[in-house]
């Protein structure tokens, strides 16, 4: 349900006051996820993950605990475990993803693409990337100076923990006085506005304003 309120503003002779509605943005998949269910390998039996009380040992909704349980409550332990997802009405049996950061691992890019098109993706989170030595600290340099230069973002594949599926991670610097900072923004997700407007000309803007303003009639208080 859109929210109905007033924007107002003033910076440097811009002059704002604007009727708005707010809506969360919806957000659709980078790339398709289809869901992953869990097999016992010895016996094919469906396997759930049961979040439960460790202390009294019953299942809760939010429990501190959590353990595989097969179809007919039999407990399964992990390395009795297979994943499949579903395509076209099969089973294909998936394993999950090794991490991609982490000590000895290396990380290239994917795909550059232009900094201003940064926020139409939903960030997840945000990471720091720095480094120790000085060499390496030239190199960054001279990364943040090319990205700058070429208005280009790099993306890169981010796996964290195990996992199904990665996100992306969309690299870019920020300078202060003496100093710089690379920042990765973790998404998965890219943003679709449902209410676009349509972009004016400083005639169309004039114009606009012009018409609301002659709907108002000046009058004077008779009293």
């Amino acid at each position: 349900m859109p929210r109905k309120s007033a924007l107002k503003l003033e910076h440097q002779g811009l002059a704002i006051n604007a009727d708005i509605r707010t809506e969360k943005l919806s957000a659709e998949a980078v790339e398709d996820r289809p869901d992953v269910i869990t097999r016992d390998r010895r016996t094919g039996n469906l396997v759930i993950n049961q979040l439960y009380d460790k202390a009294t040992d019953e299942p809760l909704e939010d429990g501190y605990g959590f353990r595989y349980l097969d179809e007919e409550g039999n407990e399964i332990t992990r390395d009795d475990l297979e994943y499949f997802v579903i395509e076209d009405g099969e089973e294909r049996r998936v394993k999950k993803r090794e991490p991609t950061l982490g000590r000895g691992r290396t990380v290239t890019p994917i795909t550059w693409i232009p900094i201003d098109q940064i926020n139409h993706y939903l960030i997840d989170r945000t990471y720091e990337i720095w480094g120790e030595e000085d060499i390496d600290i030239a190199q960054l340099y001279q990364l943040g100076q090319h990205i700058t230069e070429f208005e280009e973002a790099p993306v890169i594949p981010v796996v964290i923990q195990p996992s199904f599926y990665k996100d992306w991670g969309i690299i870019t610097p920020e300078f202060y006085d003496e100093e710089f900072s690379l920042i990765m923004r973790i998404t998965s997700e890219k943003i679709e506005p449902g209410h676009r407007m349509p972009q004016l000309t400083e005639a169309d803007v004039k114009a606009r304003q012009a018409a609301e303003e002659a709907e108002t009639i000046e009058q004077e208080t008779p009293f």
